[in-house]
């Protein structure tokens, strides 16, 4: 019997009435449980297997998957799918933790900053203009991906190209994002696109991974 601490990534269907789910634990990083009967709708391990939440979990090993015995939440970032601008920042987190790393990878301080991410992204739909808020904190977390990987996100250094297409307010906003201190920075429309395409390409460049490209209304 085993335990780990962590957070819902994903679930999928797998057989009849059970399902595969995906999580970014403290303990052994990327992992995936199989659910017994949780299409069920009577199934007592249902009411915790909630995208986002973080869990305490105890598994076994299967033949050849490990099976979830049991499940406890310890919060649950319910806001999150209050506003589709915050939902969808938090599914791309999600799926490309999901999506990019290898499982067995343990990094307490990526867990760690996942769940930061999360709860600032719950927090964020009380702000003034949640997209834009979800949006910044989804850059930050994808550059914080990148970081941990060994890449900068220098465009110079990855795509050349870029560098010509980036305005010194897009520098300063990626300088902020690295934790640069700077009074304010204002962008347009158009310079928001030109970082959102600079950031799905490179990780499509680097992880063969390519995630659905939005900015928020201003």
């Amino acid at each position: 019997m085993y335990t780990a601490r962590g957070i819902i990534l994903k679930r999928e269907d797998f057989r009849e009435w059970d399902e595969r789910v995906f999580l970014y634990t403290r303990e052994f990083g990327k992992m995936s449980v199989v659910a017994k009967g949780t299409k069920r709708i009577e199934a007592k391990l249902r009411g915790n297997l909630d995208i986002f939440n973080f869990v305490d979990i105890i598994f076994v090993e299967g033949n050849n998957f490990f099976i979830l015995t049991g499940i406890d939440t310890r919060e649950r970032f319910q806001d999150i799918v209050k506003d589709p601008y915050i939902y969808g920042a938090a599914v791309s987190c999600a799926r490309s933790i999901a999506d990019i790393f290898e499982e067995n990878l343990r990094d307490r301080n990526l867990f760690n900053f996942f769940r930061k991410t999360l709860k600032k992204l719950h927090e964020c739909a009380q702000a003034e203009d949640p997209g834009l808020h979800a949006w910044l904190i989804q850059k930050k977390f994808q550059m914080t991906i990148l970081e941990n990987q060994g890449y900068s996100m220098n465009a110079e250094k990855i795509l050349p190209d870029y560098t010509k297409k980036f305005s010194k307010n897009s520098l300063i906003l990626l300088e902020m994002l690295r934790g640069a201190k700077h009074p304010s920075v204002r962008l347009s429309r158009r310079e928001l696109w030109d970082i959102e395409k600079a950031f799905t390409d490179i990780f499509e460049y680097i992880f063969r991974y390519r995630f659905s490209s939005w900015i928020p209304i201003i």
